[in-house]
């Protein structure tokens, strides 16, 4: 199993590869186009936001010994979940919702940090009803964010790194 710190470094690299395209993205003042066929930036943020808020939830409740509810577990494919959370922030600026968006994910990272030992070595029930250990919870989120920011650079910027016309 990987260390917490480690598990930390691989969320701060997976966040710090979206900023830079969030970066990129401002300079082609292009933030506020759609970066699938139905999400915008602010709306993207707001999906990873809800998952690194459902992912504190589940470690806090999982270090207080209680089985963590599965808010995303009634719609494997969580279109309802996801739905949900982009709803819950609508009404954000691009600017709030991007502090709303660090914000998750410096919480997300303190309940790591806050995990005792032995329950850190445990399985647990995530969102989406899976029993899984920490260090594959931590990488799954990580990938997540790193496959939105390639997506992102890729629809938006081209495979180039430059904005697109």
């Amino acid at each position: 199993m990987k260390t917490k710190a480690e598990m930390i470094a691989s969320l701060d690299e997976s966040r710090q590869i979206m900023r830079e395209v969030l970066r990129d993205l401002q300079s082609a003042r292009d933030a506020g186009g759609e970066i699938t066929p139905a999400w915008t930036i602010k709306e993207m943020l707001a999906h990873l936001t809800g998952w690194d808020t459902s992912s504190t939830t589940t470690l806090r409740t999982h270090a207080a010994g209680e089985t963590p509810g599965t808010p995303a577990a009634a719609d494997r494919n969580f279109v309802r979940f996801n739905a949900e959370n982009i709803h819950a922030h609508e009404d954000l600026s691009l600017e709030q919702m991007t502090q709303v968006w660090e914000d998750a994910r410096e919480a997300f990272k303190q309940a790591i940090r806050e995990l005792p030992d032995d329950k850190a070595a445990q399985p647990f029930v995530s969102a989406w009803g899976q029993t899984i250990k920490l260090d594959g919870f931590v990488h799954i989120f990580a990938e997540h964010e790193i496959e939105h920011a390639h997506e992102v650079r890729e629809k938006l910027l081209g495979h180039s790194g430059e904005a697109q016309a």
